[in-house]
């Protein structure tokens, strides 16, 4: 029979293991968005206009996220916003 302290070592594992997941579920979730709403028109880079706004659903942020996904690894940037979520 397992002793206490061997009981919550297994079961309890990393400390709030379930705040971080869900936060990275979020963060996957952003960056899906982010790529499904992504516009090649839309290049927050080289915007010099301070009030322009971004056609990405989430924001300047969200825009440069993408063009740097898609940039760097293609369309391949799906794959690792759905197993991210996965």
């Amino acid at each position: 029979m397992a002793s206490k302290s061997d009981r919550s070592k297994s079961s309890g594992g990393f400390p709030y293991g379930e705040v971080w997941g869900i936060a990275l579920i979020g963060i996957y979730l952003v960056l899906l968005v982010s790529f499904v709403s992504y516009n090649p028109g839309d290049d927050p880079f080289f915007d010099t206009d301070a009030g322009s706004t971004s056609g990405n659903y989430t924001g300047k942020l969200g825009a440069m996220l993408a063009r740097v996904f898609f940039f760097t690894i293609g369309l391949s940037a799906y794959i690792v916003a759905v197993f991210g979520i996965i």
